[in-house]
């Protein structure tokens, strides 16, 4: 398939994603899509193959996860929003295991998914800190006695502590 602007290509192969908390708007704006397609085509006079679409049900975050992103991003002055597509496919698979919710770091230009993306250093560290963050909310949640140290470091229940010089030392 040729990548060239002023190519008309023989065939054109179109998928779609669409990301809403309900099925039943994913479902109006698939058909209200469809129906527009088959317009156009026959108004063009050119074939369309509409395959039955993948459909992943929506998923809702964990209420408490979220809240809990939420203030450990004001904690760190981070800018927080809820993100309105839901990310299904990020998390529709560990969502029916567990109670689920995501960090988001912020993108260059906020370009996702393509060869321009592009994040900094300080927000992969800031979204790693949130992250660590939920990651001992969540396991305080369950019971199991990991802590954190306040120096951005883990203890495990059991785990030897450090030496005074790995004490002292910058982090």
């Amino acid at each position: 398939m040729s990548r060239l602007a002023n190519v008309v290509p023989e065939r054109v192969l179109l998928d779609m994603e669409i990301r809403r908390p309900d099925a039943g708007r994913i479902r109006a704006a698939t058909k209200e899509i469809r129906t527009a397609a088959r317009e156009i085509a026959a108004r063009r006079a050119v074939a369309l193959d509409w395959p039955a679409p993948s459909v992943l049900a929506p998923v809702v975050f964990d209420k408490t996860l979220v809240g809990e992103v939420e203030r450990l991003c004001r904690k760190q002055n981070l800018s927080c929003r809820r993100p309105p597509s839901m990310a299904g496919p990020d998390t529709s698979n560990l969502a029916f295991l567990a109670p689920a919710a995501m960090v988001f770091v912020s993108l260059r230009d906020g370009r996702c998914h393509c060869a321009e993306e592009w994040t900094r250093w300080e927000a992969v560290a800031a979204g790693a800190a949130v992250l660590g963050g939920l990651t001992l909310f969540a396991d305080r949640q369950q019971g199991h006695g990991v802590t954190g140290s306040g120096d951005g470091r883990i203890r495990l229940p059991g785990a030897p502590r450090p030496m005074a010089e790995e004490r002292s030392a910058p982090g």
